[in-house]
């Protein structure tokens, strides 16, 4: 669906929940995931490699590495050592946080390049780490960085949105 959202908004905006699926249902988009947030670096690569595959494996790619990197800062703002939030960082980016049907938390490392859906949880950290710089100092820059960190996750996946919530405001608890 990110090429559907892609192309939708920027020739109909009006239609970007009505892709040509379960035809002639319309706005089937709404109840599915439309991944709003990753168009942000989507649609410029595609624009610049013109393949709609190319765009879609280095936007996947590029989740990875800005999870991992700001999982690093998350990690070391909190008081882990360099080496320990590097090597946290790496081992987040790549995972994929999933709810098993007996409703247990799994962590599982993909092996192979996943769904999009996969790198979705990209935008927890930023989230965790905008509540601490908030925490430590409530700037407006700092409400800023929050407040976008909120908005992509929310854009990101209507299951992400969620537990961006629920994570969240277990993390504002204590």
């Amino acid at each position: 669906f990110l090429d559907w959202v892609g192309d939708s908004l920027t020739s109909d905006p009006s239609q970007v929940f009505s892709p040509p699926i379960n035809w002639p249902a319309i706005n089937q988009l709404a109840g599915s995931e439309h991944f709003g947030s990753f168009q942000v670096l989507y649609l410029p690569l595609r624009a610049l490699l013109g393949s709609e595959l190319a765009a879609l494996n280095l936007t996947v790619f590029s989740a990875y590495v800005v999870a991992s990197w700001v999982t690093a800062i998350l990690l070391g703002r909190l008081g882990c050592s360099p080496l320990v939030a590097w090597v946290g960082g790496l081992l987040y980016g790549p995972i994929d946080a999933s709810f098993r049907v007996n409703g247990g938390l799994a962590l599982k490392v993909e092996q192979a390049l996943p769904h999009i859906m996969q790198i979705a949880h990209l935008f927890i950290p930023w989230v965790i780490l905008g509540l601490v710089r908030l925490r430590e100092r409530r700037t407006l820059g700092n409400a800023a960085f929050l407040a976008l960190a909120l908005t992509l996750a929310f854009l990101s996946s209507y299951y992400i949105a969620v537990l961006t919530i629920l994570l969240a405001s277990l993390w504002g608890l204590f």
